[in-house]
């Protein structure tokens, strides 16, 4: 099975998702599991030849006058990524099988899930930018519904929407960014544009260009000053979380910047705002996330603080760099997933993720505590889990950095608090005397285990065997840095600064872990008054644009038709004025040859609207109104317009009868405006009358692009076996318009009907019914 039938059928089973978790509910999520384990399978059945340098690559025609097409390039980078999605998808919706048992909505969660999960498969193997912008998208359509599950409390649905409302906002960015890079290189093109990376790095345009695409990739992973929106995701279920912050979406726009590391990296200003900008987040998170009461919400501020590392590699660029990036991320799945379930099992065996009211829970959960004591460890950095390489790596890259002593200390101090973060939230809860919540915990199944377990010693396991995992890492560096890597993977590479580092920040994290509950009642006693927040900005920002809104609608929006035509016409001539400003100002005096039935009716036309606006009454009114369309019927019959004149005449026709039959019906003929009022309508009614003469003059002299009318004339009776253009414009060429306006005349008709329907039924008196 090709790759684009199997993320066809990941939409396939997102549709079909709730019908068969309804008819089979206890094994319908197992056979929905098999949609992510069949594209891994592939994927892996592809990764020989892709390892070997030779990627996946394949096309399907689109757009190709706009050079878009659905291509997918699958390289070392997009191979890792896409197997992470899929095998941590697997591992979830086991485990949600059992966590979400009997809930109402497991179909619909599945849906969700399987929508997003396709969607991150479909931008990491995206060979074309807009196809990976559509993607990219669709997973921030995806995740918010997921975010948003519990969508009948207002807490959810709030973060739901700050996280689309914050990453959209991004994705707006990143559009505008791939445009201009497209339209730079010549291409839409993935390979391409990676292979012309010196062109776009020395473009003009370059600063603009990476600003773009950074707001884009650094609203999706959740970087400084855009984070706050990635804690308050914690309000989905544990399973989403998991998902979530391990594997997928808020490493997509770490992807990101890793894909089109060959194409925008190695300047200054690359350097610069990702190391900056990385690092605040990394040792923001780390701090903050030791000293969080919630297991999840330790767990996500410690998720800040990875994507911040990865940001912070990628700036700081080099072979170890990227080489850390890739470890870390394999680590990062591989310890935060299982952490995250374990998280949610302690939830649902005690009622409580509170850090104060959970200890000793180890002898009622033992496999839950096996699976947190490996993932925690390897999250703090413990020797011989893949987190230690991958920390140790970390501190390899800072301390050769070209200004090792703040990255050191950087990278130094995130090690410390991430090492205090996997204790609270991996080992702290099992140990000691058990606490009221584990007394009274239940023990758990072990689909709320095995998965989770089965994650974190794939860690150690790839820690004590690296032979493993390196192959996977130097085809990653290798993508992301366009070029071979050759290093080695090694659990242990003798005595060097980065472990004697590494032995600093475990002697300072023990200390961290051994305080923390001191440091922490400090820390809550503090009052943060005064200190501006992202968070506080955002809202302010949220609540001002509804106020903007408001404002603007009162002043351009009201009750009456005049005030409303007013104010687009008054902006039809501001804007139109500019545009006929730019074209070169006014046209040509045209060179007209009136003939004596072309004025005979336009006399009748303008005698006929006179007497329509100075009319006494009603009647007389709507009388000279239809002289008005009957006379512009005469002038579409001399221009030989059959069709427009019959369809003009029927129209007015109708419309006079309307008028005559309910004339009576309406109130009495008054005029209600001023004389002033009057004036300045005839004035602006005056203005746009004669600014339409200008642009239709203008038009006829101004060709932006070749007339299309040849086209039409030229197609209307070999391929339409039509002779009249304007009927095969409507019925064939623009065919599906005209059926959307068929569809919305219908619409509009039957909700008019329903409305009449809907008065006469309350209208009608109610019948007392006896007793």
């Amino acid at each position: 099975m090709s790759l684009p039938l199997l993320l066809l059928g990941g939409f396939v089973a997102s549709a079909l998702a709730p019908r068969l978790c309804k008819t089979l509910p206890r094994l319908g999520a197992l056979l929905l599991a098999i949609w992510p384990l069949a594209f891994a399978a592939h994927l892996f059945r592809l990764a020989p030849d892709i390892l070997a340098g030779k990627p996946f690559e394949h096309a399907i025609e689109w757009a190709p006058a706009l050079g878009i097409s659905l291509s997918f390039y699958v390289d070392e980078l997009s191979l890792l990524f896409g197997l992470m999605v899929s095998l941590v998808g697997v591992v979830v919706m086991v485990y949600a099988a059992s966590y979400l048992k009997g809930h109402a909505y497991l179909g619909r969660f599945y849906a969700m899930l399987l929508m997003f999960m396709t969607a991150m498969n479909a931008v990491v193997c995206s060979g074309n930018v807009i196809s990976l912008f559509i993607a990219w998208e669709l997973t921030g359509i995806s995740s918010y519904l997921l975010i948003g599950f519990k969508h009948d409390k207002e807490v959810p649905r709030a973060a739901a929407l700050q996280a689309l409302l914050i990453t959209t906002a991004g994705g707006l960015a990143l559009l505008a960014g791939l445009v201009m890079v497209g339209s730079i290189a010549g291409t839409y093109e993935l390979r391409e544009l990676l292979a012309n990376g010196d062109l776009i790095r020395n473009h003009d345009l370059y600063g603009w260009i990476l600003v773009l695409i950074l707001l884009g990739a650094f609203t999706k992973s959740a970087q400084f000053p855009f984070h706050f929106w990635l804690p308050r995701a914690m309000e989905a279920p544990t399973p989403i979380s998991a998902y979530l912050h391990s594997a997928t979406m808020v490493k997509l726009g770490v992807f990101l910047l890793a894909r089109f590391y060959p194409m925008l990296a190695g300047t200054p200003e690359w350097t610069a705002l990702l190391t900056f900008f990385g690092g605040v987040t990394m040792v923001m998170g780390a701090l903050r996330s030791p000293f969080q009461d919630d297991l999840k919400a330790v767990l996500a501020y410690s998720t800040l603080s990875v994507l911040g590392m990865l940001t912070f590699l990628l700036g700081l660029g080099g072979k170890v760099a990227l080489k850390a990036v890739v470890l870390v991320t394999i680590a990062h799945a591989l310890y935060k997933a299982p952490l995250f379930l374990v998280a949610g099992t302690v939830d649902h065996a005690t009622g409580t993720r509170s850090v104060r009211s959970l200890s000793g829970l180890r002898t009622k959960m033992p496999w839950t505590f096996a699976t947190g004591l490996i993932a925690g460890l390897s999250m703090l950095g413990a020797p011989p889990l893949l987190g230690f390489v991958a920390k140790e790596t970390l501190l390899d890259a800072s301390l050769a950095s070209a200004y090792p002593i703040p990255t050191t200390t950087a990278a130094a101090i995130t090690g410390i608090g991430l090492m205090a973060a996997a204790w609270v939230a991996g080992i702290k809860p099992f140990l000691g005397e058990p606490s009221t919540a584990a007394q009274r915990a239940h023990g758990v199944s072990p689909g709320f285990w095995l998965g989770p377990l089965l994650l974190a010693s794939l860690g150690l396991v790839f820690g004590l065997v690296t032979a493993l995992v390196a192959p996977w890492t130097l085809g990653a560096t290798a993508a992301i840095q366009g070029a071979p890597a050759a290093f080695k993977v090694a659990l242990w590479h003798g005595f060097t600064p980065a472990l004697a580092t590494s032995g600093i920040v475990l002697a300072l994290g023990t200390g961290l872990i051994a305080l923390r509950d001191l440091l922490k009642d400090r820390l809550d006693r503090i009052e943060w008054r005064g200190l501006p927040r992202p968070s506080t900005l955002y809202q302010q920002g949220y609540e001002a644009m509804f106020v903007v809104a408001r404002g603007l609608t009162d002043r351009t929006q009201s009750d009456s038709l005049r005030d409303n035509l007013s104010t687009i016409l008054f902006a039809f001539l501001l804007l139109g004025g500019y545009t006929l400003y730019r074209l070169g100002g006014l046209p040509s005096p045209p060179t007209v040859e009136l003939h004596w039935l072309e004025v005979g009716l336009g006399s009748i036309l303008l005698a006929a609207s006179f007497a329509a606006i100075r009319a006494r009454s009603m009647l007389n009114a709507a009388l000279m109104l239809g002289v008005v369309g009957f006379a512009m019927s005469a002038v579409f019959l001399v221009y030989g317009a059959v069709d427009l004149a019959i369809t003009q005449i029927v129209v007015d026709t109708l419309t006079v009868l309307l008028f005559v039959l309910v004339v009576h019906k309406l109130p009495r003929f008054a005029r209600l405006s001023t004389k002033k009022t009057m004036i300045r309508d005839a004035i602006l009614a005056s203005l746009a009358g004669i600014f339409m003469t200008f642009l239709v003059l203008k038009a006829h002299q101004v060709n932006v692009h070749e007339p299309i009318s040849g086209f039409f004339a030229e197609k209307a009776v070999p391929e339409a076996f039509g002779r009249n253009i304007v009927n095969v414009i409507l019925v064939d060429f623009r065919a599906l318009d005209t059926l959307g306006e068929i569809t919305v005349l219908m619409a509009g008709a039957l909700g008019v009907y329903l409305l009449v329907r809907s008065g006469e039924a309350k209208a009608k008196p109610r019948e007392v019914q006896g007793t």
